[in-house]
């Protein structure tokens, strides 16, 4: 029988893919740097199957990919690049509008 404990880790666990899924790249990092890589290997030895499965799921879905650091810090940097463009020309835009 599943305890709520059990119930609300695997509850986690699937919140955790879905939201990796998103952006794997960037969420995987994320994971790592929280050190939730650590959290998900521990649940490796966990009693309940399913709960060991998932978290085994995860780690192979997701960990080998946060490697690719380089890769997510230049959408990054490029993302903030557009932003900053748009900022800059809603600027320009607005002082032309108040001539």
């Amino acid at each position: 029988m599943e305890s709520n404990d059990d119930r609300v880790t695997l509850a986690i666990l699937n919140a955790l893919n879905r939201i990796i899924a998103v952006d794997v790249a960037l969420h995987s990092i994320m994971v790592d740097e929280a050190d939730g890589v650590e959290g998900l290997e521990s649940l490796q030895s966990h009693e309940n199957d399913e709960i060991y499965k998932q978290s085994m799921r995860l780690l192979e879905k997701y960990v080998g990919r946060a490697s690719n650091r380089q890769c997510v810090a230049s959408r990054i940097r490029a993302k903030r690049a557009v932003i900053v463009l748009l900022a800059n020309s809603l600027r320009k835009r607005q002082q032309v509008l108040k001539r």
